[in-house]
């Protein structure tokens, strides 16, 4: 039985936050379920996310997502439904440089050394006036995804590299099959979430071999320390 704890230390009664059985849903930082399995990381990439203000009204943005590989890790830039232009640096935390989420100006220095990046933004009138947030972009999972009374979905369960498009499709999934495993259990069936479990360490292993392959096509870059981790 499950009984939820307030940040304050108090309780409620009992029947109003008891469960059989609990979905842990808390993205990477798998609150619940890194309390019972080890959570396993195959590196520490960080984004450097910001978002752009267009400074020019008479300019029609392309819609578009662009992704560029740089020396240090690679960049994605997307226009969003308002107009915004989503910017982030995926990198090493060895490989940023040091109080980067304090500098406008540097963030400014490292979008100018790109070649189409910067090109794309200066022609739609996106200027950077702040500097980044940084966040945890790493490749993580738990050694096992689902146990007796429980089980985890979405990033508390496995969170992909940024590059591989897997979030969305990834979480919807898991929620999916992590509640039916669930229901299953409750009805005395441990098999569902038994091959929730087992899927779900499969679909990793095939990623990380997938990612190999696909950081590997960046060659001009293959001896720089990001790019060469990835191998």
């Amino acid at each position: 039985m499950w009984r939820l704890t307030l940040e304050d230390g108090t309780e409620r009664a009992p029947r109003f936050l008891a469960a059989r059985f609990l979905i842990d849903a808390s993205g990477r930082a798998a609150v619940v379920a890194r309390r019972f399995v080890r959570r396993r990381r195959a590196d520490r990439l960080v984004a450097a996310c910001d978002f752009l203000a267009q400074t020019i009204d008479d300019v029609e943005p392309t819609p578009a997502t662009l992704i560029e590989a740089a020396a240090e890790g690679w960049w994605y830039a997307t226009l969003l439904p308002d107009r915004r232009m989503g910017l982030a640096f995926f990198s090493d935390p060895d490989r940023l440089p040091r109080g980067l989420s304090r500098d406008p100006a540097r963030w400014r220095a490292m979008l100018a050394e790109t070649e189409w990046t910067a090109r794309w933004l200066d022609s739609a009138g996106y200027r950077i006036a702040a500097a980044p947030r940084l966040a945890s972009a790493g490749t993580t999972w738990l050694e096992r995804a689902a146990g007796e009374g429980w089980a985890a979905a979405g990033d508390a369960a496995a969170a992909f590299d940024p590059l591989s498009s897997h979030g969305l499709t990834s979480a919807l999934w898991a929620g999916r099959r992590a509640a039916q495993g669930a229901l299953a259990m409750l009805d005395g069936d441990s098999r569902p979430l038994e091959r929730y479990a087992t899927t779900l360490d499969e679909a990793v292993r095939q990623f990380l071999s997938q990612r190999r392959a696909v950081y590997g096509e960046v060659r001009r870059f293959a001896d720089r320390p990001f790019w060469s981790r990835r191998q």
